[in-house]
């Protein structure tokens, strides 16, 4: 069942709808949002179970989550847009990408990537949601905050964010994020503009995952931002918000 998610409006001109990562919500969008609104209509969604969207029970799959979107985009006659999508963001957007392709015209993934867990990232994946059955959120992914970003502002602000999201979200998108396929030819095969934006400090997906992605796609535009970790639409929103219409203009070109 889809749920109706929370999410915003803010700017005019071509829709983009930008999905954030796991365990905080559409307000680290905003800083970006700031940069980019006078050329663009950005839409901000809370994901399921995370920000003011509801938090049902069970997993999340990426394309359950996609699905969220889609509902999203059908109530906004929003049939062909660019879609940013923030580590797991990027998880449910290449998941859009896989199953309604038609209904985008472009794809940003914003530190994130399209290969499947390792096995020890699973692992760990289902250990995180019996510690947080057994706990807390806030407890759990106490060390989540300075891993994201070097920046002590923006990890004090996540750290707020993480400890806000409830324990069927973040339990829900664990067994969604451990279970999802590689999507690496689902990627190749969107023939559309598409963009990897890439923080150079990122401390969760190490720069040369991103430079390997982008060997294996030749299609697939890498920006890499200097001076940003896992957050560059936070830590850098003006080159981030640059890169990003720069996908925008290119999509408009094709259609």
């Amino acid at each position: 069942m889809n749920e109706k998610l929370f999410y915003i409006e803010i700017g005019q001109g071509k829709p983009l709808v930008c999905l954030h990562g796991y365990a905080l919500d559409h307000t680290i969008w905003l800083k970006m949002s700031d940069e980019i609104k006078t050329s663009v209509k950005l839409i901000l969604p809370d994901l399921r179970g995370h920000g003011r969207s509801p938090s049902p029970d069970g997993k999340y799959s990426m394309r359950t989550m996609a699905e969220d979107v889609l509902h999203l985009m059908d109530d906004q006659n929003l049939e062909n847009i660019c879609v940013a999508g923030h580590s797991m963001g990027g998880y449910i957007a290449l998941a859009l990408a896989e199953y309604y392709p038609d209904r985008l015209s472009g794809l940003a993934l914003v530190a994130s990537h399209a290969f499947e867990d390792l096995p020890e990232k699973k692992k760990a994946r289902i250990e995180d949601i019996e510690r947080i059955r057994r706990s807390s959120v806030k407890e759990v992914l106490a060390e989540m905050p300075d891993r994201l970003t070097r920046d002590p502002e923006i990890a004090g602000y996540c750290k707020q964010l993480i400890s806000q999201t409830s324990k069927n979200g973040v339990m829900g998108v664990l067994e969604g994020m451990a279970e999802r396929p590689d999507r690496t030819d689902i990627l190749k095969a969107f023939k559309k503009p598409k963009v990897l934006i890439a923080g150079i400090d990122d401390q969760l997906i190490p720069l040369k995952t991103s430079k390997d992605m982008a060997r294996m796609i030749e299609e697939l535009m890498l920006v890499e931002i200097k001076g940003a970790g896992h957050m560059p639409m936070m830590e850098k929103p003006f080159e981030t918000g640059s890169a990003v219409l720069g996908l925008i203009k290119s999509s408009k070109e094709i259609v």
